[in-house]
């Protein structure tokens, strides 16, 4: 179950990730999996098929109204909805365990997120990649701060328009 089942194919490529874990960021196997992985889940996860293309497209309206709806991100997590964790929203009640959000989209501008310092881009494909294995889906159940690591959203290319969303619907900022 959930958004990302876990099927062999995906298994595959987790292993492949955590065994090339040594290679240099530029190695090339790093876009080639980054590219692999991003079309396993546009071909095996409706909902995140619908996401990116909405995004792909420009259409935030749609992808925010997809997002704000009933679904995990709207959950609530430890009193707020789920993706206020995700999107770094920082108010009293919200514990960042010491710290601040690993990713600020609250405080990101639409259009940054793959560009040079930007979510996405200053982390890279070789570590959202070992981020998704690490502290994406796998472990967002029993680590709710590992929500707000940059990695599968950033792998789907749909970061932009998870930032239009995090400002535009409520409880997210």
């Amino acid at each position: 179950g959930g958004r990302w089942r876990v099927t062999a194919q995906y298994a595959s490529l987790q292993n492949a990730i955590l065994e090339n874990e040594a290679r240099p960021a530029d190695d090339p196997f790093w876009a080639a999996t980054a590219a692999s992985l991003k079309e396993l889940i546009y071909t095996t996860d409706p909902d995140s098929t619908e996401w990116m293309d909405f995004c792909s497209k420009g259409d935030f309206a749609s992808f925010t109204a997809k997002s704000c709806g009933p679904g995990p991100g709207s959950g609530d997590l430890l009193g707020v909805p789920a993706d206020a964790w995700y999107c770094g929203r920082r108010n009293a009640g919200m514990d960042w365990g010491g710290g601040a959000p690993v990713a600020d989209l609250c405080a990101a501008e639409v259009g940054s997120a793959y560009k040079a310092g930007g979510v996405c881009a200053s982390v890279g494909e070789r570590q959202l990649l070992l981020n998704y294995v690490k502290r994406g889906p796998n472990q967002w159940a029993t680590d709710h701060l590992a929500i707000n690591v940059p990695s599968i959203d950033c792998l789907m290319g749909i970061v932009d328009c998870d930032i239009e969303y995090c400002h535009k619907c409520a409880g997210r900022c």
